[in-house]
């Protein structure tokens, strides 16, 4: 190469250079503790862990493309560029409240609180159900003070089933059984 190619080469390398570095700054940017969604399916994942130095380096739990919950998956670092976006709280809120009623989550059912590690009955939970994004937590029932929290940083409470007993003639709750001995239950 004389020196005429090589300062030819030179421009075109720095030309390179400023593309790359805009194509760079145009890419979203996630941090670790965001959720983000996949706008063409029904992804959306919290980002707990960024690794570049691995293939799979992102560590997340949430929502596959198919809308089931993951407790933990890796993702390649790749993949954030390419299809995600960041996802709203009232995304999340929707989304992790669709998810507590399919687990089951309502009125009146007793909760496991893994933050007090007490049980809980749910109440007010059409009413009152929240998703609070600074904590990462989504509770049901009352104010915040007597609320049940049922998520929190990807792990659900457990609600707890109803003791039952077995009679001749069926199986009945507890509540059931002294409605029974009170002569209160109806069919």
């Amino acid at each position: 190469m004389n020196r005429e190619e090589i300062e030819r080469r030179l421009i075109e390398l720095k030309q390179e250079k400023k593309q790359l570095k805009k194509q760079l700054e145009e890419l979203p940017s996630f941090e670790v503790g965001c959720w983000i969604k996949d706008e063409h399916s029904k992804a959306l994942y919290f980002i707990e862990e960024i690794d570049f130095t691995k293939i799979n380096g992102v560590k997340s739990f949430g929502f596959s493309t198919k809308g089931g919950w993951s407790d933990s998956r890796h993702r390649s670092t790749r993949s954030l560029t390419e299809d995600f976006i960041q996802a709203t709280d009232k995304e999340v809120e929707t989304a992790l409240i669709a998810e507590a009623k399919k687990r089951g989550f309502k009125e009146g059912v007793t909760v496991h609180s893994f933050i007090h590690n007490i049980n809980l009955k749910c109440k007010n939970v059409n009413i009152k159900s929240k998703y609070i994004s600074r904590f990462n937590k989504l509770h049901f029932g009352g104010d915040v003070s007597k609320c049940v929290v049922i998520f929190k940083d990807g792990k659900w409470a457990e609600i707890i089933q109803p003791k039952t007993v077995h009679i001749p003639s069926g199986d009945y709750t507890e509540t059931q059984v002294k409605d029974i001995l009170n002569n209160k239950f109806n069919k």
